[in-house]
């Protein structure tokens, strides 16, 4: 996790996937969880306060650290997901699948934002966000790398602002340093 006191785990087990939190202080590992399908990727958001995971049925899971509970599968409309990305505000979730494309989904609907890129490259192996969220890195088994320019943190706070009250924009976001005030600008 962010604050380097946790470590997410992945173990499947045949067709089962058990996920897990280890805590680093202590060197345990919390009670497992079985997600109800085969996990392929793990990524903490910025805050820790949230873990994505990925299916190989092309499927998003949220894990809510404080409850320790998770989500219902979403489909992302994407191939098997073989890598996840939060952005630098925790908003928006890059997913990387087997046949090289690129689906970003918003956290907030619980729903992929547009069309997914399609780059033909083959399986995504890694994906990064820049500093800033405006362009995202990716790299295929084949070592190709690729920059995308994707939404900005003002497009993506733009979009939020339509589908949700400052209210709820506010606790979603107020949770990532500076983020409140660089998304709330404006919002009544």
């Amino acid at each position: 996790n962010p604050a380097g006191t946790a470590i997410a785990l992945n173990v499947t087990h045949g067709i089962d996937a058990v996920f897990s939190l280890f805590d680093v202080k202590s060197g345990s590992l919390r009670n497992p969880i079985d997600v109800g399908g085969s996990l392929t990727a793990v990524a903490w958001s910025p805050a820790g306060t949230a873990i994505a995971l990925g299916g190989t049925d092309g499927s998003l899971r949220l894990f809510d650290v404080a409850s320790g509970t998770v989500g219902e599968p979403t489909s992302v409309g994407t191939d098997l997901v073989t890598s996840l990305a939060w952005s630098p505000v925790g908003i928006v979730i890059a997913i990387g699948d087997a046949v090289g494309n690129l689906q970003l989904f918003d956290v907030a609907t619980q729903r992929p934002l547009g069309e997914p890129i399609v780059t033909g490259d083959g399986f995504t192996t890694s994906l990064a966000w820049n500093a800033v969220g405006t362009t995202i890195f990716t790299v295929n088994i084949f070592g190709t790398s690729r920059l995308f320019d994707s939404w900005t943190e003002t497009d993506a706070c733009a979009y939020l602002q339509t589908v949700m009250s400052a209210q709820e924009l506010a606790g979603l976001v107020g949770e990532v340093e500076g983020a409140q005030s660089r998304c709330l600008q404006g919002v009544a």
